[in-house]
């Protein structure tokens, strides 16, 4: 976990699980004071980033996240109908012995299948890049971080 130094601890809770921490953000002539409130979890002062970018960057990764799962379930499901569908033409088809639809229309079904195939490809890229975002976003920019200096 990103661990943030604390500047001052302005109060206390009574049972001294919950802090006000105000602490330096940027450097030189750009340096400014942030105040957070932060918890105690096991042996550690948890709280939100400093960093104004956190929770906007974090809820977009997460958005795209979501968005890829999403499409790669439709995708998924969109390709089961589409097998679905050619299995029960090639049973009908080898019970009856005839055809019931066209070569034309075999052919289509069997380029929908592939298309779907395709789609499903490339909806699992996304979701990798969408994971691998996610994580690099975590990593450098968390939501919540460690803060260190509180006695």
């Amino acid at each position: 976990m990103k661990t943030i130094q604390v500047n001052r601890v302005v109060s206390f809770s009574k049972g001294r699980t919950r802090a006000q921490v105000i602490v330096l953000v940027g450097e030189g002539r750009n340096q400014r004071s942030v105040t957070r409130h932060i918890m105690k979890q096991g042996y550690h002062w948890v709280g939100l980033n400093t960093d104004e970018r956190a929770p906007e960057l974090n809820s977009r990764c997460e958005s795209e996240l979501a968005t890829a799962e999403s499409n790669l379930r439709a995708a998924d499901a969109s390709l089961g109908v589409l097998l679905k569908e050619r299995k029960n033409v090639f049973v009908v088809e080898a019970t009856e012995e005839k055809a019931i639809i066209s070569e034309e229309e075999k052919a289509d079904l069997e380029a929908a299948i592939e298309a779907a195939q395709d789609a499903i490809y490339g909806a699992e890229v996304t979701l990798t890049d969408a994971k691998d975002a996610l994580a690099h976003v975590q990593r450098e920019c968390p939501r919540q971080v460690e803060f260190t200096g509180v006695f």
